[in-house]
């Protein structure tokens, strides 16, 4: 359904038990065929999905950092003359 608001017409979500707009997982009548509805409304796959993601960017962050920290390791022991023999990795 589509309701004016700030002089733009935006889509909302209507109810057709009670006849009006949604309120989501406040509602009683709310319900989730996956039993996932959390008591605050929001769904428990897509905080689950959202975490796993933070997770993995975090690690991708982590493990930049350990490559940038290596190669600039290896550039001074190469100043000093402790050259990596490519030949022994």
């Amino acid at each position: 359904m589509r309701k004016p608001s700030h002089g733009k017409m935006h889509r909302v979500a209507y109810c057709r038990w009670i006849g009006d707009e949604c309120i989501g997982g406040s509602c009683q009548y709310a319900a989730c065929t996956l039993k996932a509805l959390l008591p605050d409304g929001t769904c428990l796959y897509a905080k689950e999905k959202q975490q796993k993601e933070t997770r993995i960017e975090d690690l991708e962050k982590e493990l930049a950092a350990e490559e940038e920290t290596m190669s600039r390791v290896e550039r001074l022991m190469k100043r000093k003359g402790y050259g990596l023999d490519e030949d022994l990795l």
